[in-house]
């Protein structure tokens, strides 16, 4: 697969991912993992390069962010319906 193809493949896939009625394209993005894995990065790359400027990895992760006796909950959370449109930043 070329270079051109794939870029258009992983925009279409991120779009499809993000469209599901939960993010829009005015959202902040808060990423992260269990530490052991670089999944949050490669996430931030991504929502970066397809547009989306306001992201971040949460540093040190979920594992972290409890040591440090931060909220964490388990509610359910009904979303407002949201659109994400996934826009090529040729800069990246």
């Amino acid at each position: 697969m070329n270079r051109d193809l794939l870029v258009l493949w992983q925009l279409h896939h991120l779009q499809h991912r993000c469209t599901r009625g939960i993010l829009s394209n005015g959202d902040r993005i808060i990423l992260y993992d269990n530490g052991r894995y670089s999944a949050s990065a490669r996430a931030w790359w991504m929502f970066r390069a397809f547009g989306h400027t306001d992201v971040a990895v949460l540093e040190g992760g979920l594992s972290k962010w409890r040591a440090e006796g931060r909220p964490v909950d388990n509610a359910v959370v009904t979303p407002n319906e949201a659109r994400f449109t996934a826009r090529l930043n040729p800069a990246l």
